[in-house]
């Protein structure tokens, strides 16, 4: 599966996760507004839920974590994707979820080349091209960072129905409300599988095999 973070990295981004679990909720207003309503149904067979009107990956070229300009929905038409949208100053559902997917993947036999795993931010103000780079790097050198203006951010994520991202504190050191669902895609750009926060990593070591075998058609 490519080339993983150190096994001590590992080790501490996975303690961390569980005690975030096990300890505290969303620190984020509209994560946690939006958590309740993701783990409501489970799509039958699924560790998620179907996503609402199945839409499409809006038409945007964001950045990527090298500055390359890099076509999502292009790139969706290569393999299954997943798309979470965060941030790395994040102080707890984004290093969970990561952390999560990163150690499901270890385990897996899904291979990298059969699968995305894409971060987008939603607090480009912060998050430069190096600030991603070195932040997915540390969960798994194969996930995609992206990132865009904000304003194209904005739209893409209220495309897809989810909440705008919103900043919720002033000064330098504000966090930013956001979508706590992974969001997984086929190869047609199509959204159809929602993973709310809290999906553990044995859920996602059931459901990555499916996600690249499944025929959505």
């Amino acid at each position: 599966m490519g080339i993983r973070m150190a096994a001590f990295s590992r080790i501490q981004l996975l303690l961390v996760a569980l005690v975030v679990v096990a300890a505290c909720t969303p620190t984020t207003t509209t994560a946690t507004l939006h958590a309740a309503q993701d783990t409501a149904d489970r799509l039958p067979g699924w560790n998620g839920v179907a996503v609402d009107g199945a839409p499409r990956m809006p038409a945007q070229v964001f950045t990527d974590a090298d500055g390359r300009p890099y076509d999502l929905r292009a790139a969706m038409r290569e393999r299954p994707t997943l798309v979470y949208f965060g941030y790395t100053s994040c102080p707890d559902i984004c290093p969970v979820h990561l952390a999560n997917i990163a150690a499901a993947l270890d385990v897996s036999s899904v291979r990298d080349s059969q699968l995305n795993v894409v971060f987008v931010t939603v607090d480009p103000r912060r998050d430069t091209t190096e600030v991603l780079a070195d932040y997915v790097a540390s969960f798994d050198a194969s996930f995609t960072a992206l990132r865009a203006a904000q304003g194209d951010v904005d739209r893409v994520v209220t495309e897809l129905g989810l909440p705008a991202p919103v900043i919720e504190q002033g000064g330098d050191n504000y966090t930013v409300g956001h979508p706590s669902q992974v969001l997984a895609f086929d190869r047609d750009a199509t959204a159809r599988v929602a993973y709310p926060f809290g999906t553990r990593q044995s859920q996602w070591v059931e459901d990555l095999p499916k996600l690249v075998r499944e025929d959505w058609s």
